[in-house]
C-alpha cells in the first residue's frame, strides 16, 4: 500500500513505542519521514525497520533533540522542509507521564510534563502550520483517553491530555477555511515506554497493561499498530470530512465494567507488607479500607480486587512512605463476580 507516496511526514517522540509503530506503519505506506527523539541510538533502529518496510535511507531525516528546546524545535522543521521541499502531516506524538498527587508539594513534575505533553506541540504546530498550509496539509495529535477519565497519581498528565484535547478542537476550527484538517487519537493503555516514568522496567509495565487487559470490553492491551492505524486513516484522504475529531483507540476502555481507579507510583506502607498473607488482618489495619476480596502479587504489583459497591477516597488508600519505583493499583470488579 502506497497511499502516502510523495508525503512528508513529521513524527515526534518517534524513537520507541507508539511513535516508532506509527513510523513504520508510515514508511509500509509510502511516505518519506522525519523522525525526532532524544535517543540517536534507537532512531537509528527505527530507520533500519523503516528501510526493511521499503523505504530508502534518503526517505527517512532524523533529527536528535529535546522537542521542549525553542531552538531545537526550529531546526526541526527547517531541517525537515529543507530535506524534502515540503511538510504534508504533523504527528505531535512526543509525551512523558510523570507520577504524583496534584496535592504533593512542588511543581516539577507539572512543569515537566505542561512542557514536552502540551506547550512544546503547540509551539511545534505554529513553525509547521505555514508548510501545512501550503500543502493543504493536516496534523494528527496523540493524546489519551487519560484525557476524559481521571485517575489518581497522575493527575498533572490528565491535564495536558485535557488541554491538547482543546487544541486540538480549536485549531480545527481555525484551520478548516484554509483546508487543514486536525484530528487527535487518544489511546488506552498501550506496549509503549511511556511507563518507564513510573519507574517500570519492561516486565513490570508487562504485569500492569496486562492487568488493565482484564477489564477492558477488548480483552488485550493496546499495540502500537493499533494507534498507528488510526493515526494513519485521520491523516489520509479517507478522512477528509473529519476534523476536530478525538478517536479513542483503547478497547473500550473508558467504558470498563472493572474500571481502574487509583494507582500510585510507590509501594504499601511497611505496616501493611506485614500483613499481606493475611486479608483479615490487612483490612483491619484501617477501617476505611473497603472490602477486600483478592490479593495478588508479583515484582513490585500489588492487585487489590475490592468490592465494587464500596468507593474509598483517595486519601484512604494513598501510600504513606517514601516514593519507590514500583506501584500498585487497585481494580474494581464487577457486581456480578461478588
Amino acid at each position: 500500500m502506497d497511499d502516502f507516496k510523495g508525503k512528508v511526514i513529521l513524527i515526534t517522540g518517534s524513537s520507541a513505542g507508539l511513535g516508532a509503530g506509527t513510523a513504520v506503519h508510515f514508511a509500509d505506506r509510502g511516505a518519506r519521514l522525519s523522525l525526532t527523539g532524544r535517543d540517536e541510538a534507537k532512531l537509528k533502529g527505527v530507520v533500519s525497520k523503516c528501510v526493511q518496510a521499503g523505504l530508502k535511507e534518503s526517505d527517512v531525516l532524523t533529527t536528535v533533540g529535546d522537542l521542549t528546546d525553542e531552538t531545537f524545535r526550529n531546526q526541526l522543521v527547517t531541517r525537515t522542509v529543507d530535506t524534502f521541499g515540503q511538510l504534508d502531516v504533523l504527528v505531535n506524538n512526543a509525551g512523558s507521564m510523570v507520577p504524583g498527587q496534584l496535592s504533593d508539594p512542588g511543581m516539577d513534575s507539572y512543569h515537566t510534563q505542561f512542557d514536552l505533553n502540551l506547550t512544546a506541540q503547540v509551539a511545534l504546530t505554529k513553525l509547521a502550520v505555514p508548510h501545512l498550509l501550503k500543502v493543504k496539509g493536516n496534523i494528527v495529535n496523540v493524546s489519551s483517553n487519560l484525557s476524559f477519565v481521571p485517575w489518581t497519581g497522575c493527575g498533572a498528565y490528565c491535564m495536558t491530555k485535557a488541554a491538547l484535547d482543546m487544541f486540538t478542537k480549536v485549531l480545527a476550527l481555525e484551520l478548516a477555511p484554509e483546508g487543514v484538517r486536525v484530528n487527535s487519537v487518544n489511546p488506552g493503555a498501550c506496549h509503549s515506554e511511556i511507563f518507564r516514568g513510573f519507574g517500570m522496567d519492561n516486565q513490570q509495565a508487562e504485569v500492569f497493561l496486562e492487568s488493565i487487559a482484564k477489564t477492558n470490553p477488548v480483552p488485550r492491551p493496546g499495540e502500537p499498530e493499533d494507534v498507528a492505524r488510526a493515526i494513519a486513516f485521520l491523516a489520509s484522504d479517507k478522512s477528509s470530512f473529519i476534523t476536530g475529531e478525538l478517536l479513542v483507540v483503547d478497547g473500550g476502555g473508558r467504558y470498563a465494567k472493572g474500571e481502574i481507579k487509583y494507582f500510585w507510583p510507590g509501594k504499601f506502607p511497611d505496616i501493611l507488607l506485614e500483613g499481606l498473607e493475611n486479608l483479615k488482618t490487612l483490612h483491619e489495619l484501617s477501617h476505611s479500607w473497603p472490602p477486600i476480596k483478592a490479593l495478588s502479587s508479583q515484582e513490585s504489583f500489588w492487585s487489590l480486587t475490592v468490592d465494587p459497591g464500596t468507593r474509598p477516597e483517595a486519601r484512604d488508600w494513598r501510600p504513606r512512605s517514601a516514593m519507590y519505583p514500583a506501584a500498585f493499583f487497585i481494580e474494581k470488579v464487577d457486581s456480578s463476580e461478588t
